[in-house]
């Protein structure tokens, strides 16, 4: 059984390893070749009978909320879903086409209500006088959606947390990216879930301009001496974000049925033992891949 955790004042029992399901999965496969509709689908229904229970996705991505519906609408009972709004489109929308637009997604998913609806993208300053704010609170209201949530970066997290509107927080975290350790913290203080993103180090750190490979900053901060025999590389750096105590749930999103068996495997064997913890942190910190402080809100 994967652990669960209690994902904020939502109340919602998450497992810690949920799944993010990306068009781009849908559409191609790791070896370049486009993905079938029957693969997806049985790569849905193996994160299903995995144990995972939350399920996140993107309202503007029609491919992949397609194959949900087609392959696990019938299981929906199984699992929380959670689905993200890109703000700059929502915002073009107005109140009324957002809502379309939700109803849309809803009906592609085969299911009649989101367990938490997220913005993403959206800079707070501008949420209610674009309508945002009132089209997701008229969403929970006509029962589309049970709780708010927010994907969100350093530079926002405080201003959101001030609000006291949202249910959850999505934000990134890997022991190569570290910038919003503290700001897991701080959502975590305030009540709310926290959902943390981590592609297991599948891509180089969009700032990190100067380094070919996320595997520079592993070699750097000579994180092989810290790996257990026979432990992996991808094992240490999901598990590292599974020991921040504040995160609730880690989403990955492999593109093989073999890659979900081994990320539900390392994330069965719990967070890293707190001395590997710290000893890692202190090393990248030592080469500059660190956590930065929260901005206070403008």
């Amino acid at each position: 059984m994967l652990p669960r955790r209690t994902l904020g004042r939502t109340g919602l029992e998450v497992t810690q390893l949920g799944f993010r399901a990306q068009d781009a999965r849908a559409q191609q496969h790791s070896n370049g070749q486009a993905v079938s509709d029957e693969q997806a689908q049985a790569l849905l229904n193996a994160v299903v009978d995995s144990g995972i229970n939350l399920i996140d996705t993107g309202c503007d991505s029609p491919g992949i909320e397609r194959q949900i519906g087609q392959a696990i609408s019938s299981r929906r009972a199984e699992y929380y879903l959670a689905a993200r709004c890109n703000a700059e489109a929502s915002s073009a929308q107005k109140s009324s086409g957002f809502l379309d637009r939700l109803g849309e997604s809803l009906k592609a998913m085969n299911t009649d209500h989101l367990d938490i609806l997220q913005l993403q993208g959206a800079n707070p300053a501008r949420i209610e006088s674009d309508g945002l704010l009132q089209a997701m609170t008229q969403a929970r209201e006509q029962g589309l959606t049970r709780f708010l949530g927010v994907s969100t970066r350093l530079a926002h997290v405080s201003a959101f947390v001030k609000m006291g509107v949202f249910d959850t927080f999505q934000l990134t975290y890997s022991a190569l990216e570290r910038r919003e350790e503290e700001s897991i913290t701080l959502v975590s203080n305030s009540g709310a879930g926290v959902i943390v993103f981590s592609d297991v180090a599948r891509e180089v750190p969009s700032h990190v301009v100067h380094r070919s490979s996320p595997w520079d900053i592993w070699v750097s901060a000579g994180l092989d001496r810290l790996l257990d025999a026979g432990q992996t590389r991808m094992e240490f750096l999901l598990r590292f974000a599974l020991s921040h105590p504040d995160c609730d749930t880690l989403l990955v999103d492999p593109a093989q049925p073999r890659h979900l068996e081994e990320d539900v495997a390392a994330a069965r064997k719990g967070p890293l033992p707190e001395d590997v913890y710290e000893e890692a942190k202190r090393r990248l910190t030592g080469i500059g891949i660190a956590s930065r402080r929260v901005p206070l809100p403008q």
